[in-house]
């Protein structure tokens, strides 16, 4: 399963690793979806990770960037037929549809567009974790 993760949810999965951004984090870990990013998502995560209200050394933001580009499959993205709400928010979409992820999970989901014709489910996060579990229920009984 591959996923496209919203700056935010990433964010919120450091400082919070016991609620659904975490366990996303902690699927991740442990190689049960991958994560799909640019050039341009890298560097938002990357940016956004060194604000002062985070509190990170740059030793643990690069030790957190290397964890994501290990985690990571990085696509070339087209323009998207897509438009989010908020520009800032259009490269994950992007993403998203240049790489054929499943999901595109997000803390804002008023900021995407919602349209059957991504190919793709934008989610909360606490969406993704309902949809992973019942995944793994249908993967055990089949």
């Amino acid at each position: 399963m591959r996923i496209v993760l919203d700056t935010n949810v990433l964010i919120s999965g450091i400082l919070n690793p016991d609620g659904n951004p975490g366990k996303i984090l902690g699927l991740l870990i442990n190689e049960q979806i991958r994560l799909v990013t640019d050039s341009r998502v890298s560097d938002e995560y990357h940016r956004v990770l060194k604000r002062p209200r985070f509190r990170l050394t740059d030793s643990e933001v690069s030790v957190l960037m290397d964890f994501i580009d290990s985690v990571s499959d990085e696509v070339v993205t087209g323009p998207s037929t897509l438009t989010a709400n908020d520009p800032d928010d259009q490269k994950f979409l992007e993403v998203a549809q240049t790489a054929q992820a499943d999901y595109l999970v997000t803390g804002n989901l008023a900021d995407f567009p919602v349209s059957e014709a991504t190919g793709f489910s934008i989610v909360s996060p606490a969406d993704f974790i309902r949809v992973w579990i019942e995944y793994q229920t249908k993967k055990s009984g089949d």
